[in-house]
């Protein structure tokens, strides 16, 4: 009995640990990704999905190799500084709250936007109205901490990917195979910033780690990282394929609101359903992140830190935001690169100035951090330059 207990609750921490990093990365970037690559096409959208999900692998198992390594609790700034020094930590400090605070307004807005949907039929309002609801309620669970969130992860990553089985389901049928044939050059890099903020949820290794290191499972913490970023992957193949293959051409920004024409209300009733909890569990890990990121790397207390986790995005979602999909690609391609080539540094230096022996241990070619840099530079300049020209 107790050996089975014990396995249970090894399974749990395993599969704990999964759930936070799928809850967290299936967010508001699966509805925005159909629209992306329709608007270059779907096929030549994939490779850029393939060759970002193998490199947001790679910079999850380098962080995690980073958090391994580390004796102490931090998060991003606290392992910069460690390993790069000040001026590392005062960039791991902006990257990540700039990446957390966006990715939360984001959030925010999408959620407040599904609600409208769901709710504004029966209650009325408006979706700011509701996105404020959002605020309030979302920030007090996140005071409540680590328990409350994992809990919550673990059944809402198992409804997200039934929610996506559902979908794919009712809507293979309609899905008609011309409709991904379009291909329109001139957006070759509208996909690059909406696909890199979708997949990308490495703020949350260190939560996981600790899910894991509770129950003495942090030999399967390698196992996990690459687990779960594939099952983001193909949750997010499976819904851009279903979306594209019905709407083609005509899908929405919002991914789920053009397939209501087509498979009727039912859909967008599921859609508003599945989008208020992708982005609810999103929000409240990326949440805690921040929280954490002020109580352990800089010693703020608790309700402090908690203030200013929620307090800021409220202000600045209050100020007004840019459109959704140009959100997402800034956040993505600048702060998601910036983020990228930051723990590629870390990682490298970890290497030699870690103080304990990790779990794993990446041994790669020197090319291939090169090449990361490369693809990271890239986009970043890229994004930064079409941000500013338009």
């Amino acid at each position: 009995m107790a050996a089975a207990g014990t396995h249970a609750i090894h399974k749990h921490a395993f599969f704990g640990s999964m759930a936070i990093y799928i809850g967290t990365a299936v967010g508001a970037g699966i509805f925005s990704i159909p629209y992306a690559m329709a608007q270059f096409g779907f096929f030549p959208s994939l490779f850029y999905l393939l060759l970002l999900t193998a490199v947001n692998i790679l910079i999850n198992l380098f962080y995690g190799e980073v958090v391994l390594r580390t004796g102490n609790d931090c998060q991003m700034a606290g392992y910069a500084g460690k390993y790069i020094g000040q001026w590392g930590k005062r960039i791991g400090f902006l990257v990540l709250i700039s990446a957390n605070y966006g990715a939360m307004l984001v959030y925010a807005v999408g959620v407040g936007q599904f609600l409208f949907e769901l709710l504004g039929p029966y209650l009325g309002g408006s979706p700011f109205a509701y996105s404020l609801a959002f605020f309030a309620i979302m920030s007090a669970i996140i005071f409540r901490g680590l328990k409350a969130i994992s809990g919550v992860e673990m059944g809402m990553s198992a409804l997200f990917i039934a929610i996506v089985a559902f979908l794919a389901i009712i809507g293979g049928p309609s899905v008609h195979w011309d409709n991904f044939s379009a291909f329109h050059p001139q957006n070759f890099f509208l996909p690059y910033g909406v696909i890199l903020f979708a997949i990308g949820a490495v703020s949350v290794i260190p939560l996981m780690k600790k899910t894991m290191d509770f129950n003495h499972q942090l030999r399967n913490f390698k196992k996990s990282i690459v687990i779960s970023s594939l099952i983001t992957f193909a949750i997010y193949l499976t819904f851009a394929f279903v979306v594209i293959g019905i709407t083609g051409e005509k899908t929405s920004p919002e991914g789920i609101v053009g397939l209501s024409g087509i498979l009727g209300k039912k859909v967008l009733v599921i859609g508003s359903i599945f989008g208020f909890l992708t982005m609810a569990t999103s929000f409240l890990t990326l949440g805690l992140v921040l929280r954490h990121l002020y109580e352990f790397d800089y010693k703020i207390p608790r309700l402090w830190a908690w203030l200013l986790t929620c307090i800021v995005p409220l202000l600045i979602f209050l100020l007004g935001l840019p459109g959704f999909i140009q959100l997402i690609g800034i956040i993505g391609a600048i702060i998601g690169g910036l983020r990228g080539i930051l723990v590629i540094m870390m990682w490298q230096r970890a290497k030699r100035r870690g103080d304990r022996q990790p779990e794993y241990s990446l041994r790669l070619p020197l090319l291939i951090p090169i090449l990361l840099y490369l693809v990271f530079f890239a986009g970043l300049i890229y994004q930064a330059a079409y941000s500013l020209g338009g």
